[in-house]
């Protein structure tokens, strides 16, 4: 009996998951189709996502089709902890993400920005581990079309990853193919090296130390060569206790950039 009450509780949850997801998602004014399977208690698996415009009102989602996003997760530890604390492990499969601002609205230069940021920079922030395999971004923006595509990134807190990029497009700027670097993720402290974007613009270190995001603390750091000089960018923000717990929007920022001896030759060369 035990048994059947976990199994019926299970499907009870399951049904009211996707009722949630389904409804949230049209007050955006998008038609949402997905699958949901897991225990709902320890980690649950969205499959097969599809989200389209409703037609009933505007919305900056062109098209987005994700085969899967599981996350890994311990309830106890979100009561005790908190939800920065709480999540195991994030896993993202074969994304593909298309997005249009709209017009006139004070969200147009944040949608993409947005997008990424709860796609990969919120599970990157949170979970214990990070697998993510060919996530693909487009943004319809007013100067052209940015897109990242075939991004995949392992990070994990034992042993090294790797990040790799099929395709990184910034308009009026150029196009970069197959950019790669090394991961590590000890302690939430997660540091690509080696990531060269051009041959004048190599990222030696980027760090998200992430390890003190329980006491609102998180720390930026980036350190590499730029047309012919080196630079370092360094970003430390403390949250300010309250009731916006975990919202950088309410903190406090420190930041401290160097520049030395970069060639404006160099730097016409390549974005000229």
């Amino acid at each position: 009996m035990a048994a059947a009450g976990v199994v019926f509780h299970r499907a009870l949850l399951i049904a009211l998951v996707h009722a949630v997801a389904v409804k949230v998602a049209a007050r955006e004014n998008i038609d949402l189709s997905l699958q949901i399977e897991g225990t709902i208690f320890t980690n649950i698996s969205l499959k097969n996502i599809r989200a389209v415009p409703s037609g009933r009102g505007a919305t900056p989602v062109e098209n987005i089709s994700i085969e899967e996003v599981t996350v890994h997760y311990s309830i106890p530890s979100l009561v005790r902890r908190g939800v920065s604390e709480f999540l195991h492990g994030y896993t993202l499969r074969n994304g593909y993400v298309v997005v249009k601002p709209v017009e006139g609205t004070k969200e147009q230069k944040s949608d993409l920005a947005s997008t990424l940021h709860d796609l990969i920079q919120q599970p990157a922030l949170f979970s214990d581990r990070v697998d993510i395999e060919n996530l693909n971004l487009v943004a319809h923006v007013p100067d052209g079309e940015f897109a990242v595509k075939g991004l995949s990134l392992t990070l994990d807190p034992v042993k090294e990853g790797a990040l790799e990029v099929g395709l990184l497009q910034v308009p009026r700027v150029r196009t970069w193919h197959e950019l790669k670097a090394r991961s590590s993720y000890a302690n939430r402290d997660m540091i690509l090296r080696g990531l060269e974007i051009d041959p004048q613009i190599v990222v030696e270190k980027l760090e998200m130390d992430a390890s003190q995001r329980a006491q609102g603390v998180n720390r930026l750091d980036v350190q590499g060569e730029v047309f012919g000089g080196t630079a370092e960018f360094a970003l430390l923000v403390r949250e300010l206790p309250g009731k916006h717990e975990n919202n950088v929007s309410n903190a406090l920022a420190q930041v401290d950039s160097t520049v030395r001896e970069v060639s404006l030759e160099k730097v016409s060369g390549t974005l000229g």
